[in-house]
C-alpha cells in the first residue's frame, strides 16, 4: 500500500469520529449531548458554587424568600398559613419597600377555612355555626385586595384539570422559526381562583420538572398550553421587573440542513433584558450555597423587627417551606429566589443593542439577563 494511501486511512477514523461527534452535538439525538452538557454543569457548581451576592446594586431588585421560621411557626400557626395571614403580609411586605411579590404555591381552591364552612351539614344543631362562617370575611378576599395593592404574581398548574388561566400579557415572536414546537406542551391546566388571578399583575406557570436522574438542572421560562405560548413564573416576574408590555421571543433552526434540523429558542426579550435560553426554553440554575441572606422572618416582618430599608425595592418570593427539589447541590427549596437570583447577579449593563450576558433563571434570570436598549431590533 502506498504511504498517502495509508495517511488517508490513518485519517478516517478519527475525522469520523469527529463528524458523528458533531452530528450528535448538533442533533443530540435523545438529549445525549445535552445530558452530557448537563454532567459537566452538575460536576462544576458541585466544586465552584456560585457565590452569593445581593443582586440589589446590580439591577436595583434583591430577591428574597419569606422564611418561614420557628418564630414565624410559634406567631401564625403551622403551614399552611390562612389567606388572610398572607394578605397581612403581602400588605407588610408593600409598607416595608418591596417591589413585587410573588406566590409560589396553587391557590386553585378556596381558603380551609371556607372549604369547611362549605362542608358543614345543613342542619339546625349547625345553623349558628354556619351563620357565624357566613359573618366572617373571607380569607381569599381578603388576600386578593392585598395583592391588588402591589404588583403581585400568581401561579397556575399545567397539566390539572381546572380553570385556564388568563394571560396578562401576549408573547411576540422573532426569528426566522416559530418557537411553539419547542416548547413544553400541555393540554390543561388549573389557574388561582378567579379574583385572585384578577387581583395579580401577573400569572405563570408553577411547574418545575426534574430531568430524568430526578434532578431540577434548569427552569423553564416557557411553555406551550393547547397550542398557546405560557410563561413560568418566573418570566412573569422578569416581564413585570422590566416593565416590558409584551415580551418578544425569539428562535432559529439549528442543524446542517432541513432533514436535520431542528427548532430551537434563542432569548427572551422584556423591555430592556435580554435572556439566553436553553433550546426548549429554560435556563440552567447555577446554584449558590445556601445562606440565610435569603431569607426575611415571617414574624420579624410582622413585628416590626426587619431593619428599614432592607427590603426596598426587593422580590420577595412566598412558598412552602417543605416544598423542595433535588438538585445537583442537595434539596433546595422550590422557591424561586435561585431561579432570579443566579441570573440577576450576573446582569450586565450593555451599551450595544446586542446581547451582552447569557442568563439563567428568577435571581439566575436576574443574575445573568443583559441590559439592551428597548429601542433594540433583532
Amino acid at each position: 500500500m502506498k504511504a498517502g494511501a495509508i495517511t488517508v486511512v490513518n485519517w478516517t477514523v478519527p475525522l469520523s469520529i469527529l463528524l458523528v461527534a458533531c452530528l450528535m452535538i448538533l442533533v443530540d439525538p435523545g438529549g445525549f449531548a445535552t445530558h452530557l452538557r448537563a454532567l459537566e454543569f452538575d460536576a462544576y457548581q458541585q466544586a465552584r458554587p456560585r457565590p452569593f451576592e445581593d443582586t440589589r446594586a446590580k439591577v436595583g431588585h434583591s430577591v428574597k424568600i419569606l422564611g418561614v421560621d420557628d418564630a414565624s411557626i410559634a406567631k401564625f400557626g403551622r403551614w399552611p398559613w390562612p389567606r388572610d395571614v398572607l394578605g397581612r403580609l403581602v400588605s407588610e411586605l408593600k409598607a416595608a419597600g418591596a417591589t413585587l411579590v410573588v406566590l409560589d404555591l396553587p391557590l386553585d381552591e378556596p381558603d380551609p377555612a371556607i372549604r369547611f364552612a362549605q362542608s358543614l351539614p345543613n342542619t339546625p344543631e349547625l345553623a349558628a355555626l354556619r351563620g357565624d362562617f357566613a359573618k366572617m370575611a373571607s380569607p381569599d378576599d381578603t388576600l386578593a385586595t392585598a395583592l391588588a395593592q402591589i404588583p403581585a404574581v400568581t401561579g397556575f398548574t399545567l397539566g390539572e384539570n381546572g380553570r385556564a388561566p388568563i394571560a396578562k400579557a401576549d408573547f411576540a415572536v422573532a426569528g426566522s422559526a416559530s418557537p411553539i414546537s419547542a416548547l413544553p406542551k400541555f393540554s390543561s391546566a388549573s389557574a388561582s381562583l378567579a379574583h385572585i388571578e384578577a387581583a395579580s399583575a401577573g400569572v405563570g406557570a408553577l411547574n418545575l420538572p426534574a430531568s430524568a436522574d430526578g434532578e431540577v438542572h434548569s427552569a423553564p421560562m416557557l411553555f406551550r398550553l393547547n397550542g398557546k405560548i405560557v410563561p413560568s413564573l418566573d418570566a412573569e416576574t422578569l416581564r413585570l421587573i422590566s416593565g416590558a408590555a409584551d415580551p418578544t421571543l425569539f428562535a432559529a433552526e439549528s442543524g446542517l440542513s432541513s432533514f436535520l434540523s431542528r427548532t430551537v429558542v434563542k432569548t427572551l426579550t422584556d423591555g430592556g433584558f435580554t435572556v439566553a435560553l436553553s433550546p426548549s426554553g429554560g435556563v440552567e440554575i447555577y446554584f449558590a450555597r445556601p445562606t440565610r441572606a435569603r431569607f426575611v422572618s415571617a414574624a420579624d416582618l410582622d413585628s416590626g423587627r426587619v431593619a428599614a430599608g432592607s427590603l426596598k425595592g426587593a422580590i420577595v418570593y412566598i412558598a412552602p417551606p417543605f416544598a423542595h427539589v433535588m438538585t445537583a447541590a442537595g434539596p433546595r427549596t422550590r422557591a424561586g429566589t435561585e431561579r432570579a437570583s443566579s441570573a440577576e447577579a450576573r446582569t450586565v449593563p450593555s451599551r450595544s443593542s446586542h446581547i451582552v450576558e447569557p442568563a439563567m433563571g428568577a435571581a439566575q434570570t436576574l443574575n445573568r439577563i443583559s441590559r439592551t436598549s428597548p429601542s433594540s431590533t433583532w
